[in-house]
């Protein structure tokens, strides 16, 4: 029963969650830069930040923060999201790209086309796949 309980707060510390992955969203660039592209782009990036702020895994934040900052109580970014909505022939698709912001490197793209015909809110449709997919990426990497 003793080598039981020593055990036990080992176990415990090895089972602490690991820290939420602090991330920004940047807004998604609209092309062309037209009203309801503009209108669309908003509602997907909205989307995404809706569905990224619900996720466990990630801390959101609304700028990624400056190296030269004097307060170094608050912490930074260290991923960001871009892209862009883009409309072209009838078609609408998402482009978006997942940055590693102390190394500035590109870790991932992902590209969405938008069925609007087939579904209800394909902005809130969109958002939530690309959150989908930003969480599958952070996921696998920590396993």
């Amino acid at each position: 029963m003793v080598p039981l309980l020593l055990a036990l707060p080992a176990s415990f510390a090895a089972q602490q969650p690991l820290p939420r992955i602090r991330i920004v969203v940047y807004k998604l660039t609209p092309v062309p830069n037209d009203a309801p592209t503009q209108i669309l782009a908003t509602a997907v990036g909205r989307a995404l930040v809706h569905a990224l702020a619900d996720d466990s895994l990630f801390e959101l934040m609304s700028y990624p923060g400056a190296s030269n900052r004097t307060d170094t109580s608050r912490p930074t970014a260290q991923y960001a999201v871009v892209g862009g909505v883009a409309v072209k022939a009838g078609l609408t698709r998402v482009d978006m790209r997942i940055l590693d912001i102390p190394n500035v490197r590109l870790l991932a793209t992902q590209q969405l086309a938008i069925p609007e015909e087939s579904i209800k809110d394909p902005a809130g449709w969109a958002g939530r796949r690309l959150a989908k997919n930003v969480h599958d990426h952070f996921a696998a990497a920590r396993r």
